[in-house]
């Protein structure tokens, strides 16, 4: 069936035969257009021929136009088909030029739909919050939705609400789904609408939402539960789970003390003793650490000091052959060595021998020639280092 509209607008023009420059026209020239359904759009201008202008549509279900007292096509796409409609512009000469045809198809709007995509929905009550923008269809949406059908008392478990509205709008169509404090388990859902008028019936999405009761908190623990360090050091120890702000007090200030910093514990230890650190959270837990710290070990006895190597007396003197000339030897570190300097014939006129801490040396021959002579005698003992000292004995020449 062909719909059929006139312009209000007022005629003018001779209602005769037209010549070709007087003919109806449109501008811009169009042949095809599109159009979104449920909605409309000024396409072009009519002009020329003689007012008032006529237009119909092939299928009124689908697509309608007018002509505005201006002359403006306006085009309204209804429903959505692959299908062109021809849309047909007459002019009221008695001698009709050839109408004008516009061929319009009407597309679909993009689906409801939202964003993140979600169908169902998990919360632990209370504070569970789930953010999400609708788009597609044709604005403004219906979204509502908070009864619960297993909750005994009628509880409602969940809301949903705009994100900053305006009035009865709601600008960006950005939601939010927020779940209640509860003591059981609910099941529920919310519908989101659309309003396009030619839908029957409009496009509507389902999200089902499931709220429990907030699970209880695992007991706090701290880790290590037991610590021990020198005086003057210190450690941390980790919190987990309980609920901040936490609280830290030490049996024993003379051994431990302690500071609370987010979820660690910082302890100094400050004297030899044992303390014990309780924690205590905002929900009343607490837990404890064990503190140990030992006595500060005994210092080690200097070393013994070693008295330096000597000799006494410092020289004597040997005269005739057998004689005997016996040195004390103190310090250093036995046993103790000695021996002849390695000069000419020294060796063949002493000999040294070391008994404990004595040193005895012998004349072992009278041969000398040339002046008496002072021969030294190299005393050492066996520690590291090692430590000499010279003796001299003088030995006569005949």
């Amino acid at each position: 069936m062909a719909f059929l509209l006139t312009s209000c607008g007022g005629g003018g023009g001779s209602a005769g035969e037209l010549g070709p420059s007087t003919r109806l026209r449109m501008q811009p020239s169009l042949e095809t257009a599109t159009q979104t359904a449920g909605t409309f759009s000024d396409v072009a201008k009519i002009s020329q021929g003689v007012r008032p202008y006529r237009v119909s549509s092939d299928d009124i279900s689908k697509v309608e136009a007018r002509i505005l007292d201006d002359g403006t096509l306006r085009i309204f796409g209804k429903l959505p088909g692959e299908t062109p409609v021809t849309v047909t512009v007459y002019d009221s000469s008695v001698n009709q030029g050839p109408p004008i045809k516009l061929k319009v198809t009407v597309q679909a709007l993009p689906p409801l739909h939202t964003d993140p995509i979600i169908t169902d929905l998990t919360f632990y009550g209370p504070g569970g919050r789930f953010a999400f923008t609708v788009s597609g269809g044709m604005p403004p949406y219906l979204v509502d939705g908070t009864e619960l059908g297993t909750s005994p008392d009628s509880t409602t478990f969940f809301t949903v609400r705009c994100v900053n509205p305006v009035g009865n709008f709601c600008p960006g169509h950005r939601y939010v789904v927020e779940s209640n404090d509860v003591s059981e388990e609910g099941t529920g859902s919310f519908s989101i609408t659309d309003q396009y008028r030619f839908a029957t019936p409009p496009s509507t999405l389902k999200v089902n939402v499931t709220v429990k009761p907030a699970p209880l908190p695992p007991a706090m623990v701290l880790n290590p539960a037991e610590i021990s360090g020198a005086i003057g050091t210190n450690n941390t120890v980790a919190i987990s789970y309980g609920k901040a702000p936490y609280q830290a007090l030490t049996s024993n200030a003379s051994v431990a003390t302690v500071t609370v910093s987010g979820q660690l514990l910082n302890v100094n230890f400050v004297g030899a003793g044992d303390a014990t650190i309780t924690v205590i959270d905002a929900s009343g837990q607490t837990a404890t650490v064990k503190v140990t710290v030992p006595e500060p070990p005994t210092p080690p006895p200097p070393p013994p000091v070693t008295p330096d190597l000597a000799v006494s007396p410092t020289a004597q003197n040997l005269s005739t052959l057998g004689a005997v000339v016996t040195f004390a030897v103190t310090g250093g570190k036995a046993p103790y060595t000695a021996s002849v300097a390695d000069l000419l014939d020294y060796k063949e006129l002493v000999q040294t021998t070391v008994i404990g801490s004595n040193l005895i040396v012998a004349r072992t021959t009278t041969a000398c020639t040339g002046a008496s002579r002072a021969i030294p005698i190299q005393v050492q003992d066996s520690g590291s280092p090692k430590q000499t000292v010279p003796v001299i004995v003088n030995v006569a020449c005949p």
